[in-house]
C-alpha cells in the first residue's frame, strides 16, 4: 500500500485514477475498449505496479471498467453509471411500458381524429 501523496493531497492511486477517467470522458478510451495493463499504467504515471493496481481496483469498484477473463480491463459500457442490477433493469421496463402505453394512447386518439 503506498502513502504517496500527490497533486492537491489525493493519493497517487487516486490521482492516477482520475486521469483515467478523464481519457474515458473525453473519448480517448471507449466503451468496450481494452486498458493498459498494470505494469504499462506504472510505467506511464512512473510509479509501484501496486499503485497502478489500486488505481484500477477504484475504477473497477466505481464501474468505470469491467474484467473480462481473457482480455483484461476494459471500459464498462456505461462508465462512472450505476452498475445494472436485475431490480434497476425491472424498473426501467416498467417505466418504458408506461411511455409505450401513453404513445399508443396518443396514437389511437390521433387515428381516431382522423376517420
Amino acid at each position: 500500500m503506498t502513502n504517496e501523496v500527490d497533486r492537491a493531497g489525493k493519493a497517487t492511486f487516486e490521482w492516477i485514477a482520475e486521469q483515467l477517467r478523464r481519457d474515458i470522458k473525453s473519448g480517448e478510451l471507449r466503451p468496450g475498449d481494452q486498458l493498459p495493463n498494470q505494469r504499462e499504467i506504472a510505467a506511464r504515471f512512473e510509479v509501484a505496479v501496486g499503485t497502478a493496481q489500486r488505481a484500477l481496483g477504484q475504477l473497477q469498484e466505481d464501474g468505470w471498467i469491467v474484467s473480462r477473463p481473457g482480455v483484461g480491463r476494459v471500459v464498462s459500457a456505461s462508465p462512472g453509471r450505476e452498475p445494472l442490477t436485475l431490480e434497476l433493469l425491472s424498473s426501467q421496463v416498467v417505466e418504458l411500458k408506461a411511455q409505450v402505453d401513453t404513445l399508443q394512447e396518443t396514437v389511437d386518439r390521433l387515428k381516431a381524429g382522423q376517420s
